[in-house]
């Protein structure tokens, strides 16, 4: 059965903040906001024809009694995702930014024609950047 890829759903600790980023950082732009206002609130997130689905995390458990809480999305109930992966001209600036917006913990090295980095955002989400190497690999 052929299929199409669709989104990547990340589930975050602070919807605005995370909006930001990857607004900020990597060029993503709002599609659609749903449930506004309400703890289920989401997001799609859209740059270059692919779609992060942005929700936030859910307690899991009552405040008032202790029990588990009813949740509407059983997916929403731990921070998810093994990696995003980018693709950048220039992978500096983002190395250079604070360790409270991007953790560096692995590279940057060389493999096969790109230079690849791993960084860790604010809510523990890694970030693989890849930036094509030119001939002379400056």
């Amino acid at each position: 059965m052929p299929s199409t890829f669709h989104h990547i759903g990340l589930v975050v600790r602070n919807l605005k903040k995370s909006e930001a980023f990857f607004t900020k950082y990597f060029g993503f732009e709002l599609v659609k906001r749903f449930m506004e206002g309400t703890p289920q609130e989401f997001v799609q997130l859209s740059s270059g024809g692919v779609i992060l689905e942005l929700f936030n995390l859910l307690e899991t458990v009552d405040e008032n009694n202790g029990k588990p809480a009813e949740i509407p999305y059983p997916l929403v109930k731990r921070i998810g995702l093994t990696h995003l992966c980018f693709l950048v001209e220039d992978m500096r600036p983002f190395l250079s930014l604070s360790s409270s917006e991007l953790e560096l913990i692995k590279g940057p090295f060389d493999f096969d024609e790109y230079r690849i980095a791993f960084l860790r955002n604010f809510d523990g989400i890694v970030i693989e950047l890849l930036q094509l190497l030119s001939k002379n690999h400056s």
